[in-house]
């Protein structure tokens, strides 16, 4: 059953990745697994979800949401440490940030385009701590006029060497 993460995509990772958690609690805690899927910052909102909240005391929740999108505490309730993942695939990550949020003051104007600069992706959490889940990740490799800017291949947006796999054995 697909289930969609509706974070609105403009403001920050920070102010936004409590619908990510939310989501996670209530969807992959007691007897429920998750495959997630990513695509772009969505890279960035999951592996700052896991590298931060990953192992922390998760509240069991019942899968089925309110009319509001919260889902209640499960029959029985209970804790558990972190979310019951079985791995995450990410399509034209943004884990690492984009070189093109790094050129030019139109990185500015909007607060996720701030986060998605390099030095700031890269510096927003442990990347290689990712709870012990697997990333797999794809990339594109069109490129465009603008290639330039990216090294390497890219997918338009996203450098391959920002898409690096992580893995973290614990």
């Amino acid at each position: 059953n697909k289930k969609s993460v509706n974070w609105d995509g403009y403001h920050n990772i920070a102010t936004t990745n409590l619908h990510v958690r939310n989501a996670l609690d209530c969807y992959c805690t007691g007897p429920n697994w998750c495959y997630v899927a990513a695509h772009s910052a969505g890279d960035l909102q999951i592996g700052y979800a896991l590298a931060l909240y990953g192992t922390t005391t998760r509240p069991v929740k019942d899968p089925v949401p309110d009319a509001g999108g919260q889902c209640a505490s499960a029959a029985g309730g209970g804790t558990q440490p972190g979310w019951n993942i079985k791995w995450v695939d990410v399509a034209g990550g943004a884990g690492g940030g984009s070189e093109l949020a790094d050129s030019g003051d139109w990185a500015l104007s909007e607060p996720l385009v701030s986060d998605l600069k390099t030095s700031t992706a890269r510096a927003m959490y442990n990347h290689n701590s990712t709870s012990g889940k697997w990333f797999y990740l794809f990339a594109g490799s069109k490129g465009t006029l603008y290639s330039f800017i990216l090294p390497g291949q890219d997918d338009e947006a996203i450098a391959h060497c920002t898409e690096a796999i992580r893995l973290d054995p614990n």
